[in-house]
């Protein structure tokens, strides 16, 4: 069951990827940060891309020239995954 759900959700994120780093269809944009999301309101499911300008590992990955997006739960803010370059890793 957790395999499936996991699974479902890479699919999700796979799906977000293609919206926001390759046909640049995003849902909206965070003004602020300047950064890009896709909301799947079916699931609750939040996909925003990395904030360049943090200042973190991640930022510094993005400004090497990667797509990074991160996956996070639209009702608890939790962050569930992290995709560089389309690939999904599950947070723990």
């Amino acid at each position: 069951m957790i395999k499936e759900a996991v699974g479902k959700l890479a699919n999700l994120a796979k799906a977000a990827h293609t919206r926001l780093f390759i046909t640049d269809n995003p849902d909206g944009t965070f003004e602020e940060a300047e950064v890009d999301y896709v909301l799947d309101r079916d699931n609750n499911i939040l996909f925003v891309e990395q904030n360049p300008d943090t200042g973190s590992v991640y930022a510094d990955i993005a400004n090497d020239g990667h797509d990074v997006m991160w996956t996070v739960d639209y009702d608890t803010n939790d962050y569930l995954g992290l995709s560089i370059d389309g690939q999904f890793m599950m947070l723990m």
